[in-house]
C-alpha cells in the first residue's frame, strides 16, 4: 500500500508498536490502515495534506477530554511524547481499533433501529463534549458565518463541474450570502447552547455491532459551535438519499424521526431551532456541504467529478438565490 514507510518505520519509533502487518482501510482524503502487532491491533491514519495545526489540536483535545471522562465510544488516541506528529507535512495518528462495522455507505439508509439509536447515543455524545472546555473563547455565543473561499482556481476547468463553478460562481457567492443572512434572522442563536460538536457524523463515521452502537469515528471536524445545528446537519447527513447528481434529496420522515429521538434523549435545546427543515435548514445544510468539497478541490485533495454529492448540494444554494 502507499506509505508504508510512515507506518512501518515511523509506529515503532514514536508509538512502540512493531507492525506485523498493515492493510489499506481506504479513505476518501486520509489514508488509514489496519495495523496488526504482537501487542494488539491499532489503525493508522496519514492526514491529508491541508489539514491545519489547529484542527488537529482541537481534535486531540476532544479526545483526550472525552478519555479522560471514561466515555466509552469515541476514538482512544495512542499517546506519544511531543507535538503531534508529521511525516511529509501529513500528520499522522493512531487509534486503538474499536469493534464494530460501518453500517453502509454515506449516500445509503441504516436501519430504523440504527437510525433511533444513533441519534439517542448522539445526545450522550453531546453532552460529554458540553463537559469539555474550549480552547478558544472568542467564538463562544456568536453565530457564525461561513468564510467563503478565494477566487476559483484555474484547475477546476478539468471538469464539468468545476467548469459549472466556474460559471456560476458570483452567483453561488451573492445565495451564500443571502441564505446565511436569512438564517441570521430567523433562529435564535444567541440562546443556542454552544458546545464542542462533532461536525461531521453520517453513516461512515459510526460503528454498529448488529444493533449496538460501539464508537463514532472521525472527529477532524470538532469546532465549537451551536449544538442545535449539529444535530439537524447530522440528520440530514445521514437521512440524504443517493449520490447522484440532480435534485438534493432527503427522506424528511426519518429525518423528522431521527430529531425526535435526539430530543426525546435531551430536552435541553433550544426549540426555536426545530423547524423549517425544507425552506432553510436543507439549503444551509447543503451550503455547508458544498464548501466542504470547494475547499478540498481548491486545495487539490479531491476532484469535483460528477455524482459524489456535490453538485445537488452546489444547486441547491445557487436555488435559493432565485427565491
Amino acid at each position: 500500500m502507499d506509505n508504508v514507510f510512515a507506518y512501518t518505520e515511523l509506529l515503532p519509533a514514536h508509538f512502540g508498536i512493531r507492525p506485523l502487518s498493515v492493510t489499506a482501510l481506504g479513505g476518501y482524503s486520509n489514508r488509514n490502515a489496519l495495523v496488526q502487532a504482537a501487542n494488539g491491533a491499532y489503525v493508522a491514519r496519514l492526514a491529508r495534506h491541508n489539514r491545519r495545526a489547529d484542527s488537529v489540536r482541537a481534535e486531540e483535545h476532544v479526545l483526550q477530554s472525552l478519555e479522560a471522562q471514561g466515555y466509552r465510544h469515541a476514538p482512544r488516541l495512542v499517546k506519544h511524547p511531543g507535538p503531534p506528529l508529521q511525516w511529509q507535512h501529513r500528520f499522522v495518528h493512531v487509534f486503538y481499533l474499536q469493534p464494530g462495522n460501518i453500517p453502509c455507505k454515506w449516500w445509503q439508509h441504516c436501519s430504523s433501529e440504527q437510525l433511533a439509536l444513533l441519534f439517542k447515543e448522539l445526545a450522550g455524545l453531546h453532552q460529554a463534549m458540553y463537559d469539555i472546555l474550549s480552547v478558544h473563547d472568542t467564538h463562544q455565543g456568536v453565530y457564525q458565518w461561513y468564510r467563503m473561499p478565494a477566487q476559483p482556481p484555474a484547475v477546476l476547468e478539468q471538469t464539468k463541474a468545476g467548469r459549472y463553478v466556474l460559471k456560476h460562481w458570483e452567483r453561488f457567492c451573492e445565495a451564500a450570502y443571502k441564505l446565511q443572512q436569512a438564517v441570521a434572522l430567523q433562529f435564535p442563536w444567541d440562546a443556542a447552547r454552544y458546545q464542542w460538536i462533532h461536525g461531521d457524523i453520517q453513516l461512515e463515521n459510526v460503528l454498529f455491532d448488529k444493533e449496538v452502537l460501539t464508537a463514532f469515528l472521525d472527529f477532524e471536524m470538532v469546532k465549537w459551535d451551536a449544538c442545535e445545528k449539529d444535530v439537524i446537519f447530522s440528520a440530514f447527513r445521514v437521512c440524504k438519499e443517493g449520490p447522484e447528481d440532480g435534485t438534493f434529496r432527503y427522506d424528511a420522515n426519518r429525518l423528522r424521526s431521527a430529531i425526535a429521538h435526539y430530543r426525546q434523549a435531551e430536552t435541553r435545546l433550544h426549540s426555536g431551532f426545530f423547524d423549517l427543515y425544507e425552506a432553510l435548514w436543507k439549503p444551509f445544510f447543503c451550503l455547508d456541504q458544498a464548501l466542504v468539497y470547494l475547499h478540498n478541490a481548491f486545495d487539490q485533495v479531491w476532484v469535483l467529478d460528477d455524482n459524489i454529492g456535490f453538485m445537488p448540494c452546489f444547486d441547491e444554494v445557487l436555488h435559493y438565490y432565485e427565491w
